[in-house]
């Protein structure tokens, strides 16, 4: 189901229940009851197609797909978590307002933060992730940070990431299903789809990458679809396929081993990551000290991407 994302209380029920191992203490926990669960996460089940939990003797264990589910519904605790936690101690600093896509953010920024805060500690970051663009002239953020064309009209666009797709899997799903000796070798085993919107009239999909490949996109493997690109790649960090990496949402993952690339075939998306503030903001200190920054940050992942692609 394209663009679908639970509602908040079911994926605390599922967060608690997963945790728990059990429907009953996790509706003790959320104060509500264990037939309140037990709705919710069927209701999930239907609209995913998928098998959440499986019941045992002493417990209810949540399938690996519901662990996907949960490590990605954890990662934006976290995030919600910092995010308020700078908010909270915001006065006694300069407050940033940085909007980015939620895969980007996740996956890149998040994890890079901690540098800012240690060389800035006069300014608090705030992280909102959202999949619309936000109205930086209007106020809603400082920074925006965006996945396109670069064609943002009224405001400073500045190119930060280059995008690069490629096949991404875990080492253990290369030793034990490759060597993947082309392109076509690729079509016979579950592939990891992004099932997102598509990005200013085009999206980069498995059939762009074999059409580039210069192989007909005729797969006879499984498919598995996801709403976020974060989670297809903690879908494929779980060795449950293979899935299109994008240069800045697998670099880290890449760097440390985590993923490989099955096939050495990398083509540019036609897309990038492009840092966006309004016109005169980057006169403000914090907005520049964070512009410096992030386009150093992404000097340096730009240059291990590329270093990354060519030893691969």
């Amino acid at each position: 189901m394209a663009g679908f994302i639970p509602p908040i209380p079911t994926m605390r029920a599922l967060e608690a229940a997963i945790r728990h191992e059990s429907f009953s203490k996790a509706a003790h926990e959320l104060g509500i009851t264990q037939s309140a669960i037990s709705h919710q996460i069927k209701d999930l089940e239907i609209k995913l197609s998928t098998k959440l939990f499986v019941r045992q003797a002493r417990r209810t264990a949540p399938t690996e797909d519901a662990r996907i589910l949960g490590r990605a519904i954890n990662t934006g605790i976290s995030v919600i978590r910092q995010a308020v936690e700078e908010i909270m101690a915001r006065e006694d600093k300069d407050g940033i307002v940085i909007s980015a896509l939620p895969g980007f953010a996740v996956q890149w920024l998040f994890p890079r933060l901690i540098d800012f805060d240690e060389l800035h500690p006069g300014y608090s970051v705030s992280l909102a992730t959202t999949d619309r663009l936000s109205d930086i002239a209007g106020g809603d953020a400082d920074i925006a940070i965006r996945y396109g064309r670069g064609a943002y009209r009224g405001v400073t666009v500045e190119k930060l990431l280059d995008d690069h797709m490629f096949p991404v899997c875990s080492p253990s799903v290369l030793a034990n299903h490759g060597p993947f000796d082309s392109p076509a070798a690729l079509l016979s085993h579950t592939l990891l789809i992004d099932d997102t919107r598509e990005i200013d009239g085009f999206e980069p999909t498995w059939q762009s990458w074999f059409e580039l490949a210069g192989e007909v996109f005729a797969p006879s493997g499984d498919f598995k679809k996801f709403g976020q690109s974060n989670m297809v790649v903690q879908a494929a960090l779980a060795g449950r396929g293979i899935a299109l990496g994008r240069s800045a949402l697998v670099v880290d993952a890449l760097r440390t081993g985590q993923l490989v690339v099955p096939v050495k075939q990398a083509f540019p998306s036609g897309f990038s990551h492009y840092l966006i503030t309004a016109k005169g903001a980057t006169n403000t200190p914090g907005v520049a000290a964070f512009r410096d920054w992030i386009k150093r940050q992404a000097d340096v992942s730009n240059a291990t991407i590329a270093d990354l692609l060519d030893s691969h």
